[in-house]
């Protein structure tokens, strides 16, 4: 898949966890917790490319699982794909 929405499989907010990745900040027990700061940019954050396990091709990511890589808007726009985030869910 490359753009458009994600098919999450753990269900998780993505943009958030891209925010907290690029910050270098763990994710929270309590979502409570994050600023408002953290949640107005995790906003931002857009699919760029999915890639799904194939074993026809002898990619399998974990245990069939995907690799999410995600980019911030304006980062797109302006052509800079040296600060995107990729992420791992698996089943």
């Amino acid at each position: 898949r490359i753009g458009g929405y994600p098919s999450e499989i753990q269900g998780d907010q993505m943009g958030l966890v891209c925010e907290l990745c690029r910050r270098g900040l763990p994710m929270p027990l309590d979502r409570a917790e994050i600023p408002q700061a953290i949640l107005r940019a995790s906003r931002s954050w857009r699919l760029l490319l999915q890639v799904d396990s194939d074993p026809g091709l002898k990619m399998d990511w974990g245990d069939g699982g995907r690799l999410y890589v995600f980019v911030r808007e304006q980062d797109a726009r302006d052509r800079d794909f040296s600060r995107t985030v990729t992420i791992s869910q698996t089943y």
